[in-house]
């Protein structure tokens, strides 16, 4: 880092900050601590593993950094016709998709095989640099700064787990649990799908990706598509030492997909996507999408217990979320109707009462889906804090803080005139 630690320049600043960050970190004297998350829905691997290893670097001397090259790369990311935000930009699009009904459709998607730990370091940055230069406006300087960081981060990614007595270095793919892993691989399927698509443009329909969960509307052969599944298989190119695999959902083999008595595609026009089971249905005119909730077969319904300590607007509050979510993931209003049954049933299994469930699903109507779909749009209240560095004071036992309200509370004019500089919330303390 020391190259670019010129005084006086915006890269020189960056440099010094990057350097008294990562001495402050030093000074915990801690690595990572390394844990695993369960996937038991997940088949097990050869070795009968069946859980995900994150190593959370919060804290960590590259954990500010990582953060950091998150932010500036996060919007440009998100912005890319590729990249899905979530379930709800999916569903918007799908109900403004308009495809005629002579079109032959094949809804499929796929799952990236440990994206993670496949990404080669040198692919990586390698996609990261032509990411910058064709998505994004930073300056070349900048660029150079930000892939020294992104490999400062990528190898030094030191664990310690709680019953092992030795350090570890993580030698291969990414690091799971730190900030800018997410917008990496991200950046780095792009970089990794672009040539295919473009090729294929013709064929595809609309193609989204959520982090490694790909969906896609295909309109070409079968044959093609195969050979389009064949094209994000890494090994079939040179170029990329990255060993990606793609596990496509209820795709027969190749051979299979050009032989008309083998493959219908009429069985292809149903998918589970994220949390949606997704359905390409042909009216008289056109192809439309019906779609409802998907739950993963472990799914246990193990919900909040009704006897627990939570305050009761907990529970109200849980409950109208996940029908407001019924409501948007449902195309029409039987889908909806079935799936509150469902929430119904499965809320009086785990002990909820029906009149606490009576309460809640009475103030959530079918009418309310098109508002709930509608994109959220940005007030003049939210740029409060980049027009004027606002800040809020989230603490009861700040230093000071009974002497602040006692002077704000002595006049309104004082406290108006205050309250238009701070946002002032009270919350309790975070100890």
């Amino acid at each position: 880092m020391t190259a670019y630690s010129e005084p006086g320049t915006a890269v020189g600043q960056l440099s010094k900050t990057f350097l008294k960050w990562a001495s402050a970190s030093l000074e915990r004297d801690k690595l990572c601590k390394f844990y695993v998350i369960w996937k038991l829905h997940k088949k097990a691997n050869p070795l009968g593993v069946r859980s995900r290893p994150i190593a959370s670097n919060i804290g960590y001397p590259t954990g500010q950094v990582s953060h950091f090259l998150h932010c500036q790369l996060r919007d440009a990311v998100l912005s890319h016709e590729f990249v899905l935000k979530d379930s709800i930009s999916l569903i918007r699009q799908l109900e403004c998709m308009n495809i005629s009904q002579t079109q032959d459709v094949i809804l499929t998607s796929a799952d990236v095989a440990a994206l993670y730990p496949s990404i080669n370091l040198e692919d990586g940055l390698t996609a990261m640099q032509w990411f910058m230069t064709r998505y994004t406006s930073i300056p070349l300087g900048l660029q150079r700064l930000y892939i020294r960081l992104a490999q400062f981060v990528l190898e030094n990614n030191y664990v310690e787990c709680d019953g092992l007595p030795d350090a570890y270095l993580q030698k291969i793919g990414t690091a799971m649990g730190t900030s800018f892993s997410v917008t990496y691989a991200t950046i780095f399927m792009i970089w990794l799908e672009t040539p295919i698509i473009e090729e294929f443009r013709a064929q595809i329909l609309l193609y989204k990706r959520f982090l490694d969960d790909i969906f896609m509307i295909w309109s070409g052969s079968s044959a093609e598509l195969f050979r389009l599944q064949a094209k994000f298989e890494s090994v079939n190119n040179p170029a990329i030492k990255s060993v990606i695999t793609l596990e496509w959902q209820g795709m027969p083999s190749a051979g299979g997909a050009a032989d008309p008595a083998v493959f219908d595609r009429t069985k292809h026009r149903r998918v589970n996507f994220l949390d949606l089971d997704i359905k390409a249905v042909y009216t008289t005119t056109m192809v439309e999408f019906e779609f409802g909730v998907y739950r993963k077969p472990g799914n246990a319904y193990a919900y909040l217990p009704y006897g627990s300590y939570h305050s009761r607007h907990v529970f109200r509050g849980w409950l109208k979320a996940e029908m407001h979510r019924l409501l948007t993931h449902s195309s029409n209003i039987n889908i909806w109707l079935e799936e509150c049954h469902k929430f119904y049933d499965h809320l009086r299994a785990r002990g909820y009462p029906a009149r606490a469930i009576d309460a809640t699903f009475r103030k959530v109507s079918w009418n309310q889906r098109s508002k709930l779909l509608e994109p959220k749009v940005t007030s003049k209240a939210d740029n409060f804090f980049t027009l004027y560095n606002g800040c809020v004071f989230s603490s009861t036992n700040a230093p000071g803080i009974a002497l602040l309200q006692e002077r704000t509370s002595r006049s309104k004019g004082c406290r108006k005139r205050l309250m238009a500089a701070i946002s002032f919330r009270r919350e309790p303390s975070l100890r």
